[in-house]
């Protein structure tokens, strides 16, 4: 058996995907028929929303935010059905909204390599450094990201590690803590401090 007979998709398989495919925008124009609905509806009585809400308590509110949001063209109407990271694309551009949700996004590897990857296969530490509040991250400032995110985490291990050290001199025969420099403690550090000066 050859590699392309391996990697070639089976007829069944090909009609399958033309099905879920054709299913799949019929949702879409579903979910934009919906929003347009939804929002005549608003429009004709502000109380809609309540009313909704009412009839349909399961929905989270979430959904009827994104779904008017939809209907007043201001986020892309598959947002409102659950599309992965909405939350990061609904603040984006209609334009970025579409990019991310059609084609492949730059995400830019720790190698410094820079791939192409569907939102779906996006792990949720790789969305937040390939979506800014407002857009969707260059490589070059994904690098940035990446550098000031490095550097933070060098900055709290190295005060992790200051204040764990010298900073505390223990006198078990005096029962005195002493602090040497200026240091924030949570209660449960504060606690151990006590215990050990006690024992």
């Amino acid at each position: 058996m050859t590699t392309s007979e391996i990697i070639k998709t089976p007829q069944w398989a090909e009609e399958a995907i033309g099905k879920i495919s054709l299913a799949m925008s019929a949702i879409a124009e579903k979910a934009t028929q919906m929003a347009t609905l939804y929002v005549q509806a608003l429009d004709r009585d502000p109380m809609f929303n309540m009313y909704i809400r009412d009839a349909m308590p399961t929905i989270p509110g979430g959904f009827w935010r994104r779904l008017e949001k939809a209907g007043r063209g201001q986020i892309d109407a598959r947002l409102a059905s659950g599309a992965p990271y909405a939350t990061y694309l609904e603040r984006m551009p209609i334009s970025e909204q579409r990019t991310a949700l059609d084609g492949q996004i730059e995400m830019l590897t720790g190698t410094g390599d820079t791939l192409l990857v569907r939102l779906h296969t996006l792990t949720p530490e790789k969305a937040i450094q390939v979506f800014a509040l407002d857009h969707i991250r260059t490589p070059e400032e994904q690098k940035v990201w990446m550098e000031t995110r490095a550097d933070k985490e060098r900055a709290d291990s190295a005060k992790k590690a200051r204040r764990n050290h010298s900073s505390v001199e223990i006198n078990k025969s005096k029962k005195l803590v002493t602090f040497t420099e200026p240091i924030t403690l949570t209660v449960a550090e504060l606690m151990e401090y006590a215990r050990k000066v006690m024992e």
